[in-house]
């Protein structure tokens, strides 16, 4: 006998014994009640206490074999896997005819795979008597019963589900129904209403078409009546029409008959009346009526040398036809603005100071200059304005203030030298005039500003063109938002000196000039020395030294003034004496100093101004009273006139004249009357053309704005 039979036989006694001990130690076992209470023919009652523990106790048994089946499938899976491994060892060792020696001489690892062996055998004999036993279960009345119920309890689970939906469907459709029914209700009371409003319009509707109606119909009674009286009117009126062209007619024979009597009563009372002087009342007689042929032949000749002299003139070649026609109203000083900032800046810019302008305004050797000279003469150097712009300039400087509009243009009108510079002076105001010092401040300022911002400018300004307060408003602009500065009119103004020589006028700036002295400014800086730069800033900004910036300024402005002063005698126009005194005295003296942007102590001037201002109010009440008090004494002279006449008439006449010459009163009465209106339209018109309150000239307001 082989060893390895007999270790055979003592593993499958082995074997035996660990069978029996498995069975009696088997933990897959039914309870005892369970497993010794058959099912009999008569249904045994108990109670569900009983049978909801024993449930309990086989849903545990259940999982619990469940759990073991799945560890057995495993450990079955990996045995098999293993007896694989050595079923294949043993077919290599067969192959091999090593299987003598294997028997012979049992190793370790054989021992091994026969233990495994019988373990995969008891394995799979457990596996089967577990899945007996469940099946045994599985017949059994009680799990059936079980599952029974707990089917129906998920039957009766769905079913409650069911019904609460359905309840809650049919609660939520009573609530709608309700809603609805809420609803409609409502809109059949909202239908009732409109109803009723409807059959209300349609009554007012009714009462309004016949109310229409019967409108209409006056009023077509009302359009025949007034056409009626239209033709009644007219008629009358045509023969109104006729009859007082009867009547003028009637008047106009009875007016020449009553001229041919009297003429002839006259010619009568000559012949027969001795004279003792009869050649000087005749010359006093004829005095008015050849004063008016003269003037009107005066006027007469003016107007036929313009017309004649328009083809050679200049002037009419660059002013508007409409305009030298007729002129409609006097030049305001608003029109003048831009034209005031212009000439300061080129006056400035060309260092022209208030002596040396008559040089350049007027002809040498001549004390009057006429319309179309200074015409010519703004439009030249160093004015250089535009034609409109010395056509508007040179209108206000030589019309008169007793100048009646519309009129046609006189280009010929003639005025005096000394009137024209005080009027251009007073309209212009100051300029300033720089020296080097001065100008060497305003470029290190202007290049301290713009040095480091010098390249973003180029952009904004090259190939642009700009009015001067736009660009203005450009530059200060930019400076605040690049380096939280602001530029100066002073310094803004010297700027636009050094571009205007270039420039047609100020609406016109030309950006890339701007750009080209800035640019010039910033390249010419020097660092070096900063104590220079210091001083210069002492001289700029000082106001109390004599030699700084402020104060020289304020000297040529004085200097200007005071060449005022001098002139001030010989501007006097002889047919203002008693309404108003255009001289530059009297507007230095109400008026005050002419402000600008080198003025120390504004506030000062501003209250002179304010007082001032006051007193040109009491001026113009008693300057009222005085126009009345010269109305009535001008009415009292031409009554003494009229009866100094009439006392002169009694001596060259018969007393015993009984024919009264009323016409020829009256006439003359009607004559003084309109004189007298004339006159006094002269004085108020005089108020409104040109006033001696003149604006006051700021320079800084002008760039503001």
């Amino acid at each position: 006998m082989r060893p390895s039979s007999a270790s055979g036989c003592q593993s499958r006694e082995q074997e035996k014994v660990n069978k029996e001990q498995n069975k009696s130690s088997n933990p897959y076992k039914l309870p005892i009640g369970i497993k010794h209470s058959k099912p009999s023919g008569s249904t045994q009652k108990m109670d569900w206490e009983r049978l909801f523990e024993e449930s309990q106790q086989l849903k545990m048994i259940v999982n619990q074999l469940r759990d073991e089946n799945t560890k057995l499938k495993t450990k079955n899976v990996n045995l098999e896997k293993d007896l694989v491994k050595c079923s294949n060892i043993i077919e290599e060792m067969e192959q091999t005819g090593n299987m003598k020696r294997f028997y012979q001489t049992p190793t370790q690892d054989n021992q091994m795979i026969l233990n495994l062996k019988t373990q995969v055998k008891q394995l799979n004999e457990q596996l089967n008597d577990s899945k007996q036993e469940l099946q045994t279960i599985k017949k059994a009345s009680k799990y059936t019963k079980l599952t029974e119920l707990e089917i129906e309890c998920k039957q009766f689970q769905d079913e409650t589900i069911r019904l609460s939906q359905i309840i809650e469907q049919l609660i939520t459709d009573n609530i709608y129904q309700k809603q609805f029914e809420n609803e409609q209700n409502k809109l059949k009371e909202m239908l009732m209403q409109r109803e009723q409003l409807i059959k209300q319009m349609q009554e007012e509707l009714e009462y309004y078409m016949d109310e229409n109606k019967a409108l209409s119909e006056k009023l077509q009674q009302m359009v025949q009546a007034y056409q009626e009286l239209d033709k009644i009117y007219n008629k009358y009126q045509s023969e109104a029409k006729n009859k007082l062209k009867i009547k003028d007619k009637q008047i106009q024979d009875l007016r020449n008959d009553i001229d041919r009597i009297s003429i002839s009563t006259k010619q009568t009372k000559q012949i027969t009346i001795k004279k003792p002087n009869p050649q000087k009342f005749m010359d006093k007689s004829l005095n008015n009526s050849t004063k008016r042929d003269q003037s009107f032949k005066i006027n007469n000749n003016l107007n036929n040398s313009t017309n004649n002299n328009n083809n050679n003139n200049v002037l009419s070649s660059s002013v508007n036809r409409s305009m030298m026609d007729l002129i409609d109203e006097p030049v305001r000083q608003q029109e003048l603005t831009e034209i005031r900032l212009e000439l300061r800046l080129r006056l400035s810019s060309a260092s022209i100071p208030i002596v040396k302008l008559g040089r350049y305004l007027f002809n040498q050797g001549s004390s009057t200059i006429d319309f179309s000279s200074l015409h010519d003469k703004l439009t030249k150097q160093p004015f250089l304005l535009d034609k409109p712009d010395a056509m508007l300039l040179a209108r206000y400087l030589i019309e008169k203030h007793n100048q009646k509009y519309p009129y046609n243009i006189n280009i010929n009108l003639t005025q005096q030298n000394e009137f024209v510079k005080s009027e251009f002076i007073n309209i212009i105001g100051f300029w300033p005039i720089y020296d080097k010092v001065e100008s060497k401040i305003l470029e290190i300022y202007l290049s301290k500003l713009f040095f480091n911002i010098i390249s973003l400018l180029e952009s904004k300004l090259v190939g642009q063109t700009f009015k001067y307060s736009d660009l203005f408003q450009l530059l200060d602009l930019f400076l605040k938002q690049q380096n939280k500065l602001s530029l100066k009119q002073i310094e803004y103004q010297y700027l636009l000196l050094k571009i205007i020589k270039d420039c047609q006028n100020i609406r016109k700036l030309n950006g890339s000039l701007i750009f080209k002295y800035l640019k010039e400014f910033c390249d010419s800086m020097d660092h070096d020395d900063e104590n220079a730069l210091d001083e210069l800033q002492k001289y700029y900004t000082g106001s109390s030294k004599r030699n700084s910036f402020f104060f020289k300024q304020l000297r040529l402005k004085q200097e200007q003034i005071l060449s005022l002063f001098d002139v001030d005698q010989k501007v006097y126009d002889p047919q203002l004496e008693q309404a108003i005194d255009k001289s530059s005295q009297t507007y230095l003296l109400k008026n005050g100093l002419i402000r600008s942007y080198s003025e120390p102590n504004f506030y000062e001037l501003q209250l002179l101004q304010e007082e001032e201002d006051e007193d040109n109010q009491e001026d113009e009440d008693n300057q009222e009273d005085e126009e009345q008090l010269y109305q009535q004494a001008f009415h009292k002279q031409i009554k003494a006139k009229q009866s100094q006449e009439d006392d002169d008439e009694d001596k060259y006449y018969v007393e015993d004249n009984d024919i009264n010459d009323d016409d020829y009163q009256i006439d003359q009465n009607d004559q003084n009357e309109d004189y007298s209106q004339s006159e006094l339209q002269y004085q108020i018109k005089n108020k409104t053309n040109k006033s001696d309150n003149y604006e006051q000239d700021d320079f800084e307001n002008e760039l503001e704005n």
